[in-house]
C-alpha cells in the first residue's frame, strides 16, 4: 500500500509530503481489525467525551457566517460573532474533527446506550453540533445532518442495501463526481457564488489540467506537493494575489500527486470497507459496522472540500 501510493516518490525527487501519514493509515486499519467488537462501545464513549477537552481549547478567529442563518435576533445575539477553531488547526479541519467526534456520540446515542445514559450522550451530541456551527464551516453545518440521516436510512433498509452493496457504493461515487463537477466545471453557476467558491473552482481546474497533462504523470503522479507550487502561480488573481497552494479536494490532490493507479486503489479499498461494514450490520453487535460506514461517509464527503485529511483522519 505504501509503495502504491508513494509511486511518485520513487520516480520523482523527494517532496514535503510525509510517508509517515501512510504508515498511520495501515496502523489504523490494523488496530481496527484486531479490536473485539464488544470493545468498540467503550471506544465510542472515550471518543465522544473527547468533545469536552476539545471545547475547552478552542480559540476565536474570523467572522462566523453561520451566525447569519439564525432567524431569531435574541438567539443570534447569544452566539459569538467570531468563528471558533481548535488551537493550531484550520477552520475546516476543526469542523472535520468535531464532525467525527459528534457522529461518534450520535452512533453511541442511537445504537449504543439505553435509559438514563441517553441524556448525557444527547448533551454531547448537542455540544458537538454547536461546536461545528461555531466554526463557521458550511460543511460542518450540513454534513452532520446528512450523514446521520444516511445512517438511519442504511439501518432501516439494511437488508435491501446489503443485496446491492456494490451498487450503493457506486451511487456514492457518482454523488462525489457530480458534486465535484458542480463546483469545478466552468459552466456550473455554483462555481462562482462567492470568492471562496471561485477560488476553489480555479485551483481545482488547475490541478485537473496538470494531472492529465501527459499519460505517464496521469498514472504515476507528479510527486507530493509538486503541483501545489505550480498552481499557486497559475491561480493568482486580484482576490487572491498569492494564489492557492492546494486543490481543496482530496481526490484531485491524490490524482495530481500520486496518479490514477493509487487513486483507484484507494477507492477500491474504501469500497471493500463499505461492503464489509454493510455485511457486519447483521451481526450481533452492529456498532463497528455503523462506525465504519459513518467514518467512510465523513472521509469521502469532507475530501470534496479539503485535501489534507489523511493525516487528520487516521
Amino acid at each position: 500500500a505504501i509503495l502504491s501510493v508513494s509511486l511518485a516518490s520513487l520516480l520523482h525527487p523527494p517532496s514535503r509530503s510525509h510517508v509517515v501519514d501512510l504508515l498511520l493509515v495501515l496502523i489504523a486499519f490494523a488496530v481496527g481489525t484486531a479490536r473485539p467488537a464488544a470493545e468498540w462501545r467503550r471506544t465510542l464513549v472515550i471518543l465522544s467525551l473527547t468533545l469536552l477537552p476539545a471545547a475547552a481549547i478552542v480559540r476565536f478567529d474570523r467572522l462566523n457566517k453561520n451566525r447569519d442563518l439564525i432567524p431569531w435576533q435574541g438567539l443570534r445575539d447569544w452566539v459569538p460573532e467570531q468563528a471558533m477553531r481548535l488551537q493550531g488547526v484550520a477552520i475546516n479541519n476543526s469542523a472535520y474533527i468535531f464532525l467525527l467526534l459528534t457522529l461518534c456520540a450520535w452512533v453511541l446515542l442511537r445504537w449504543g446506550c439505553r435509559g438514563w445514559q441517553r441524556l448525557p450522550v444527547a448533551l454531547l451530541v448537542l455540544l458537538g453540533y454547536g461546536l461545528q456551527f461555531g466554526t463557521g464551516s458550511r460543511a460542518g453545518l450540513v454534513l452532520p445532518l446528512l450523514i446521520a440521516g444516511a445512517l438511519e436510512l442504511i439501518w432501516w433498509q439494511r437488508l435491501a442495501i446489503q443485496r446491492f452493496a456494490c451498487g450503493s457504493f457506486g451511487s456514492l461515487l457518482l454523488l462525489v463526481l457530480l458534486f465535484m463537477l458542480s463546483f469545478i466545471h466552468p459552466a456550473s453557476p455554483l462555481s462562482e457564488r462567492s470568492i471562496s467558491d471561485t477560488g476553489r473552482a480555479f485551483v481545482g481546474r488547475c490541478f485537473w489540467k496538470k494531472a492529465v497533462a501527459n499519460p505517464m504523470t496521469l498514472l504515476t503522479g507528479h510527486g507530493g506537493d509538486v503541483i501545489n507550487d505550480r498552481c499557486a502561480v497559475a491561480t493568482r488573481w486580484p482576490e487572491q494575489p498569492g494564489g492557492l497552494r492546494h486543490s481543496h479536494n482530496q481526490y484531485l490532490q491524490m490524482l495530481a500527486d500520486y496518479g490514477a493507479i493509487p487513486l483507484l486503489l484507494f477507492l477500491v479499498g474504501i469500497g471493500a470497507c463499505w461492503n464489509q461494514a454493510l455485511i457486519s450490520l447483521s451481526s450481533a453487535d452492529p456498532i463497528p459496522g455503523l462506525l465504519s460506514l459513518m467514518a467512510t461517509l465523513v472521509l469521502m464527503s469532507f475530501s470534496l472540500i479539503e485535501p489534507v485529511l489523511h493525516a487528520v483522519s487516521f
